[in-house]
């Protein structure tokens, strides 16, 4: 009930601000790529920086790769915890994730700075505190394959949606499709590869799914349907498939496991990855000049980058554990 009537409180405030993202640039030029690994694709840096979730020191924990090779790990803290799925502010200032550093382990929301420091994980209380004391209500900015227009996740509207909007447009809700008009949460959403669709998660039906929507609005489709969670979805580079991590009452997570499962674009034939290969998670840099994406083709997650049109592809993660979940810094 305090959450309510707080946010009830700000509603009309919060829709007569300006979004603020920020100051990503458009225009980007490939990188001189050098080395090599066993597949054939360069090892080279990323055109921005990059946060993604790696257990290359044991357990997963929040990274932030630099334009200049420097690597940060950003929740290296001796806790034990498991850190996953990170997302920007739309300002860049701050990191959203999930960690199990609730009572039992259990996944609470976790937030850090991009140099490492106040991370912290949220009580629901705390979570009031910190939107209304922050100003940071705009979260995980992701930019359509042509461009054109820019994804997030917002609680401007009281509750956690979607919404679209074109990047040539004032950044205010006036100016925003809302794709999304449920008291459930709705969130890390994605655009396909030809960015004519958008899946996301939704807890609607008392836990979370998967769902997807035409990128103009329309009619919701409701992709899995198990007892248990289905997180992240991630588009095929061609489109035709998604995976996701299926997390058996948090069992998995907890011990730091990803139970990584599969399925046809429209839902159907659910399976476990297993050792199938495993290309998407595409991620467009603002203007649509190139994109980062993961693929397990050398028998570990890691992340790459490539030019748009496919050329310029190298390698931006090693080492003999995983790297998931990039997100371009804003």
């Amino acid at each position: 009930m305090v959450v309510v009537v707080l946010l009830a409180f700000l509603g009309s405030s919060l829709r007569s601000q300006n979004l603020q993202p920020g100051g990503a640039s458009s225009t980007v030029q490939p990188e001189a790529a050098a080395g090599g690994d066993t597949a054939g694709i360069p090892m080279g840096n990323p055109p921005a920086p990059i946060a993604f979730s790696s257990n290359r020191d044991g357990d997963w924990d929040i990274f932030l790769l630099l334009p200049d090779g420097t690597l940060h790990n950003l929740t290296a803290d001796g806790s034990g915890a498991h850190d996953y799925f990170p997302s920007w502010s739309l300002d860049g200032g701050q990191l959203n994730f999930l960690a199990t550093r609730g009572e039992n382990q259990s996944l609470v929301p976790t937030q850090v700075k991009p140099d490492g420091s106040n991370l912290r994980s949220l009580s629901i209380v705390q979570a009031v505190f910190t939107l209304v004391t922050e100003s940071r209500f705009d979260w995980d900015p992701a930019w359509s394959p042509d461009g054109q227009a820019m994804l997030w996740e917002s609680l401007r509207d009281l509750n956690l949606e979607i919404y679209t909007i074109s990047t040539a447009a004032d950044f205010t809700l006036a100016n925003a499709t809302r794709l999304t008009n449920d008291g459930g949460r709705d969130w890390f959403a994605s655009w396909s590869p030809d960015g004519t669709q958008v899946v996301w998660l939704s807890d609607r039906s008392g836990h979370e799914d998967i769902y997807r929507i035409a990128a103009n609005g329309g009619e919701t489709v409701r992709l899995t349907e198990t007892l248990w969670d289905e997180v992240h979805p991630m588009w095929s580079l061609d489109g035709t498939r998604l995976a996701y991590v299926y997390n058996d009452g948090d069992a998995e997570l907890t011990a730091g496991r990803l139970n990584m499962q599969l399925m046809a674009a429209d839902g159907i034939d659910p399976h476990p990855l297993g050792d199938g290969l495993f290309s998407g998670d595409p991620l467009y840099l603002p203007g649509g000049a190139q994109l980062a994406y993961v693929s397990n083709e050398t028998g570990h997650w890691q992340i790459y980058v490539m030019n748009a049109d496919g050329s310029a592809k190298r390698r931006i993660t090693d080492g003999t554990g995983d790297a998931l979940f990039p997100v371009w810094r804003p």
